[in-house]
């Protein structure tokens, strides 16, 4: 994703780069997640398992879902937060770990409400934060961003124009782990969009 056939880095890359490379979670500027979905083989997983995890005969059958890069922003299903991989795109050539004839990557997720949870050694969640939401404008209504026992929240209006676009929330008062799961936030469909689909969440500390 970031590198040309060249080998030269992207140049919009650097400055991003410049803030990632050698951080820990203790002075890391940011925390992030891409929720992004593909599928490994059976067989794959099996040679590198020390664990001996159980391994389904439907992910024998259709692979194992491997699903979001994430640094310390984490997005987890749970009851009510259902998410379903969404905007497939295809893999430029077939590599030998992925389920064979699913050579394809999910780069969204779609749902009714998903969660999240920032890493509680964060430093940057207690103090003003910009929140950056990627996302589909798949369809009209709204984008709602609810945090602290979902009494705050904060809304971005959906014009249903099919476009991706990154919409920023600037607050300063999240208080931790206090949505239902112990998520931290969570972003959600208000209004006439019966879902919404994210690709990416990023949230920068401003201080």
């Amino acid at each position: 994703t970031y590198i040309h056939t060249t080998g030269h880095l992207i140049p919009e890359m650097l400055p991003f780069l410049s803030l990632e490379l050698g951080r820990t979670v203790e002075d890391a500027p940011d925390v992030w997640t891409f929720l992004r979905t593909s599928y490994m083989s059976a067989s794959t997983y099996r040679n590198k398992d020390k664990a001996n995890r159980f391994i389904s005969e439907s992910e024998k059958k259709d692979g194992i879902p491997v699903k979001n890069f994430e640094r310390w922003l984490y997005q987890r299903d749970a009851k009510g937060y259902e998410t379903r991989p969404v905007m497939r795109i295809q893999q430029a050539i077939k590599m030998w770990m992925v389920q064979k004839d699913k050579y394809v990557d999910y780069i969204a997720r779609a749902g009714k409400r998903i969660g999240f949870d920032i890493d509680d050694r964060w430093h940057g969640q207690n103090g003003q934060l910009a929140l950056k939401v990627t996302f589909l404008d798949a369809k009209s209504g709204s984008l709602q961003l609810a945090y602290n026992r979902g009494e705050r929240t904060k809304t971005q209006e959906l014009l249903g124009d099919g476009q991706l676009k990154t919409t920023t929330f600037l607050i300063s008062d999240l208080k931790s782990n206090t949505m239902e799961h112990d998520f931290d936030f969570v972003i959600q469909s208000d209004g006439g969009a019966t879902e919404i689909i994210i690709s990416m969440v990023r949230v920068v500390a401003n201080n």
